[in-house]
């Protein structure tokens, strides 16, 4: 983040400086004003520097760490499977059809409205 955030300035300290030499080469032949307000070149830090700032960072985890999570990613796919089958481990087979702690099931005899 910090090195994204130099590139930003050094990108808007460039351009600020090209600028004010157009500027000046504009007043020396005459064709600009002296009241022109210096624009933000670089309002933003953008995409662009956070790549520029990755090319020299350096890799912080290791093969190791990555095949692990990667084992452990698959196991968590495999365990999961897919489709929309969730329910919790005590709820009846029947899934929200009027089950213990259901509104209007077998458990609405513990509610404190009743």
């Amino acid at each position: 983040m910090q090195q994204a955030c130099k590139y930003a300035i050094r990108e808007a300290i460039e351009k600020t400086v090209r600028w004010k030499r157009e500027q000046e080469s504009k007043q020396e032949s005459g064709d600009g004003s002296m009241d022109v307000d210096e624009p933000d070149f670089v309002p933003y830090i953008t995409r662009d520097h956070f790549t520029e700032a990755l090319k020299g960072a350096r890799r912080s985890v290791s093969d190791r760490d990555i095949e692990k999570y990667r084992m452990f990613a698959q196991k968590l796919q495999q365990e999961r499977g897919f489709g929309g089958n969730f329910r919790f481990p005590d709820a009846p087979a029947g899934g929200a059809q009027g089950g213990a702690g259901v509104p209007g099931g077998a458990g609405a005899d513990d509610d404190i409205y009743d």
